[in-house]
């Protein structure tokens, strides 16, 4: 046996090992085993085959994947062929990890090295398991809403929110800032105006008669006179 044939059975044996810990989901069996019939912790990461920040995690998130076998299922969601999973999800970025845990969905903002990746998880599936808070580490992204009466719906049928600033008062505050500014530009405009206005009065009032316009001046009035 060759050692070019031994390197090449290891590595398919490496590349099956790391398949089994990490689970590959796609738009058609990702609701089925993520959402409804799942009591299970996931760790999700969306990504693009063509993204480099993708690519450079990719080892870590398969060491994630094996640091986390029998406790959280990790899987692997490209979201660049899974459109109907990533726009339920309003995957905007890549990659993009969440963690699913029944009705919640977290966002995690940290490190991207295994160690790091799998402790976060976890510490956010104790949390989620003695009290439903939102995790440290991760931020509350969606909530997962099944419709009333029915006991089993697929996630393509369910209400996803995103939570977004209040549109309102967004919008008032933009206006208030125009106002503002608006103002400010005009008390600007008023003081450069009456400035003008000093400076002219202040030069006609000093002006004095010289020379021969003051005596055709002095004439003139004695004339009068």
């Amino acid at each position: 046996m060759t050692w070019g044939f031994r390197l090449f059975s290891f590595a398919i044996l490496l590349g099956l090992s790391f398949s089994s810990d990490l689970i590959v989901l796609n738009d058609a069996n990702f609701s089925s085993n993520v959402i409804v019939n799942s009591s299970d912790v996931w760790f999700i990461r969306f990504y693009a085959p063509w993204c480099i920040h993708c690519k450079r995690m990719e080892k870590d998130w398969e060491q994630t994947a094996t640091l986390l076998k029998g406790e959280i299922k990790v899987g692997n969601l490209d979201a660049t062929t899974e459109l109907e999973t990533a726009s339920q999800f309003r995957i905007r970025g890549y990659p993009t990890v969440l963690l699913i845990y029944k009705s919640s969905v977290f966002m995690y903002g940290g490190s991207r090295q295994a160690s790091d990746m799998a402790e976060k998880a976890r510490k956010a599936k104790s949390v989620l398991l003695e009290n439903g808070g939102i995790p440290d580490g991760f931020s509350s992204y969606l909530k997962y809403e099944p419709k009333e009466n029915k006991s089993v719906q697929p996630i393509s049928k369910t209400n996803l929110r995103v939570k977004r600033p209040n549109l309102p008062v967004k919008a008032a505050l933009s206006t208030l800032q125009i106002l503002l500014m608006s103002l400010f530009l005009l008390i600007i405009i008023c003081v450069v105006l009456f400035l003008r206005y000093v400076s002219i009065s202040s030069r006609e009032e000093g002006e004095d008669f010289e020379g021969p316009e003051a005596e055709s001046f002095l004439s003139y009035h004695e004339h009068k006179l």
